[in-house]
């Protein structure tokens, strides 16, 4: 593991020496993309860590209630930052929530289109009220639907969109 770690932090600190030389526009755009796509997957495993961290409970050793506030003082994240990360990494291990953490893993996705997904997919009801007073059950595959097309539109579209999107994702994957 220290290894590992140890390369990340020589690989970062070779990045900075990147900012000292002249690049080329091109440079600056590869230099961007590969930045975001690396922030991404560093997202992915930083929501890893702290969800293994609340797993442990390792903030009980300080007495904090919860992992984000003992993870915050840490890291001088804000709690609200904190408590969104470690809510995310606490969803990615669902495997219904797998495909979202991976295309973050992949780079394809950032972290806000990633929240959006999984708060989009978690808010689908078991059931619903239609327009004749009845209910009906939504059907359980409509959450991998929902999760798989709101995917597909993140290729295309950024957090705000896709918000949109997940709001009416129900009219989508379940019509009737």
């Amino acid at each position: 593991m220290r290894q590992v770690l140890a390369r990340v932090d020589a690989s970062l600190t070779d990045l900075a020496r990147l900012g000292e030389l002249p690049l080329g526009n091109g440079d600056v755009i590869r230099v961007l993309d590969a930045l975001t796509s690396a922030s991404s997957r560093l997202t992915r495993e930083l929501c890893r860590a702290v969800a293994e961290a609340d797993r442990r409970r390792l903030g009980d050793a300080i007495g904090a209630r919860h992992t984000h506030q003992w993870w915050a003082a840490r890291s001088r994240h804000t709690h609200g930052d904190a408590a969104r990360l470690t809510r995310l990494g606490r969803a990615f291990e669902d495997d219904l929530h797998a495909p979202t953490a991976r295309a973050l893993a992949d780079g394809r996705l950032r972290v806000e289109q990633a929240r959006v997904i999984v708060d989009a997919v978690d808010a689908i009801p078991t059931t619903v009220r239609v327009s004749d007073g009845t209910t009906r059950i939504i059907d359980p595959s409509a959450r991998m639907q929902a999760r798989d097309h709101l995917l597909d539109a993140a290729g295309e579209h950024d957090s705000k969109a896709l918000r949109r999107l997940g709001r009416r994702i129900l009219e989508v994957v379940a019509p009737e």
